[in-house]
């Protein structure tokens, strides 16, 4: 082909537009199908064989142990499976639960699954409680058995202060003296 009839290769291609438009047209026709949805980030993690230490003056006073610990993205909360804590100190403490739930924005622990708490040659022992880690304090609005040397205790609401050791049963209070025979 000759410089004076290249005039004629836009013509054909003008002419044969009615043949390819509609093939180009969707061959670069961009399918709503595949544009991918922007991917969310999990944020989720679970840790296996877990242990918490607390410090206050360089004198460790509280140590938690968890088979599990694992969150979700739906909340800020964190679950723990078979828990095991100590606090040491003037009030030490004991408890062991089935699963612990902590909200850190109300600063929380939910214990559930069958609360042991082992406090003041005392066992407590009542289906699920909150410690509301502000005040250092345990509550309870379920059932709860409390046993020492010479006595039981039963009620339907429990508070303790970790600090103090002050403890109030309320709610159908049942108490039992048992007295040791010399």
């Amino acid at each position: 082909m000759t410089h004076r009839q290249s005039w004629q290769i836009p013509l054909l291609i003008l002419l044969s537009l009615p043949l390819w438009q509609s093939f180009a047209a969707s061959f670069l026709t961009i399918e709503q199908g595949a544009v991918s949805p922007p991917v969310r980030q999990d944020k989720s993690f679970t840790l296996e064989g877990v242990t918490f230490s607390q410090a206050t003056k360089g004198i460790q006073d509280i140590s938690l142990q968890a088979q599990r610990l694992h969150s979700t993205n739906d909340n800020n909360t964190v679950t723990l499976e078979k828990v095991n804590a100590n606090r040491v100190g003037t009030n030490p403490l004991h408890i062991v639960s089935g699963s612990a739930v902590y909200d850190p924005d109300r600063e929380v622990v939910t214990l559930l699954d069958g609360v042991l708490i082992e406090a003041a040659d005392l066992i407590i022992k009542t289906p699920f409680l909150r410690y509301l880690i502000k005040y250092e304090t345990i509550k309870s609005a379920g059932e709860v058995s409390i046993s020492g040397d010479e006595m039981s205790l039963s009620g339907t609401s429990f508070m303790y202060n970790v600090n103090t050791a002050a403890m109030r049963v309320g709610k159908r209070v049942h108490f039992l003296y048992t007295p040791v025979q010399p």
